[in-house]
Formats: C-alpha cells, sequence, structure tokens
C-alpha cells in the first residue's frame, strides 16, 4: 500500500524552502496524538535525497499530477473574480455609509451637544453637593447625592524613584503604583515625596427621571 502523498512545504524555516515541491509518507511511529512527535510526517523534495522531518500543518496537499503554472494561473483567476467581487461590496458600502454618515450626522451633533451640557451640569452638581456638605456638616444633603470617604496619592514619579533607590526601598521600583501608593497611605514615604489627599466625593444617582416626574 503507498501512503505517498504529493504535497508543497508551506511554512518552514530554512531547509525545505516554501514552496518546494515533494512526497509525503506518514511519520511511522509518531501517529500516537498524545506524542509530542504526534503530527510529523517525512518530506522528501523532488530531485533531492535528504528527507525532512515536518509537521502534518507545514505542508499542502496536492493531486499527484499537480503543475505549479497551471495552478497559478487558475488561483489568479480565482482571486481576480473574489477582488473583483469585493470591490462591487466595498462600492456598496461606501455608497451606504456616505449616505447614512449624512443622515446620521445632525443626530450625532445634538448627540455631542448633549454630552457636554450634561457633563457642565454634572459638575456643577457636585460642586454644590460639596459647598451644601460644608455648610450642612451633614452628608444628607440631597437624596440622590451619596458621599464616599476616599484617600489617593500625589507625587513625583522621578522624586519618587530617587527617594526609593537612594533609601534602598527596592521593592517599590515597580511597575505596580498601587504597592508605593500603600506605602504612602502607611505613612512611611516622606511627605515631601507623596502627599496623601482625603476628601469626600460625591456620587450622583444615574437615575434622576423621578425627580423629573415630582416637579
Amino acid at each position: 500500500m503507498n501512503d505517498r502523498k504529493r504535497a508543497i512545504s508551506i511554512r518552514n524555516e530554512g531547509s525545505p524552502a516554501v514552496g518546494t515541491l515533494g512526497w509525503v509518507t506518514p511519520a511511522s511511529g509518531h501517529d500516537d496524538s498524545e506524542s509530542e512527535d504526534s503530527g510529523i510526517v517525512f518530506f522528501s523534495p523532488d530531485n533531492d535525497s535528504v528527507c525532512f522531518n515536518l509537521l502534518d500543518a507545514d505542508v499542502c496537499y496536492v493531486a499527484d499530477g499537480f503543475n505549479p503554472s497551471a495552478a497559478l494561473k487558475e488561483s489568479m483567476t480565482e482571486l481576480a473574480e473574489i477582488r473583483l467581487e469585493l470591490d462591487k461590496k466595498e462600492y456598496t458600502y461606501a455608497l451606504i455609509k456616505r449616505t447614512m454618515d449624512a443622515e446620521i450626522k445632525p443626530y450625532v451633533d445634538l448627540r455631542k451637544a448633549a454630552q457636554v451640557a450634561e457633563k457642565v451640569a454634572y459638575d456643577r452638581v457636585v460642586l454644590f453637593a460639596q459647598a451644601a456638605l460644608i455648610v450642612a456638616d451633614s452628608r444628607d444633603v440631597d437624596p440622590d447625592v451619596t458621599f464616599r470617604a476616599e484617600k489617593w496619592v500625589e507625587y513625583d514619579a522621578e522624586a519618587a524613584f530617587r527617594w526609593a533607590v537612594e533609601n534602598g526601598h527596592y521593592h517599590l521600583l515597580t511597575l505596580n503604583n498601587s504597592l508605593f501608593e500603600s506605602e504612602v497611605k502607611d505613612g512611611k514615604v516622606p511627605t515631601r515625596i507623596a502627599k496623601l489627599r482625603k476628601a469626600n466625593k460625591p456620587y450622583i444617582s444615574k437615575d434622576l427621571s423621578e425627580r423629573i416626574r415630582k416637579q
């Protein structure tokens, strides 16, 4: 029984070069799917006595009477037809997109304007909420406003790096900023290097529709 199959090497570094025609035979003893050598085949290039061990995925199987020139011509025709169809699809897509972009642009502009207005109004609410907190000395300034006590660290990265090196804090020389910030919060870093900020930050409820209905 002849297990030889015609093939072309398609993915290999060095020899045989990509595009080399030859014959493939199963690698005896390497057909166990659990073996590290699973999928290995023997590839014998035309007019070459050397046999290469390749992976089955490194070869493209073709018919025994395979003719590269004829196959190339056929493949070129197929590619040309596919590209022609692609060009038609691209043209149709571009035409539809231009039409849709023109129709949707006014809505896009309105959406952007609404987003800007919401941001301005939100910042104003946050500012007034913070002012109300100070004046009332109470977090209950509004049913839709929740205050959370938060901490964050402010520091100059270059100065912090120099301080860590000069003082032997090599465990802080890491890309993980949270470790350094943890040290700051624990009071292990001088305030000239990093400062721990504290504030009650207001969080505004996302759904304010009920407020409008009550008006």
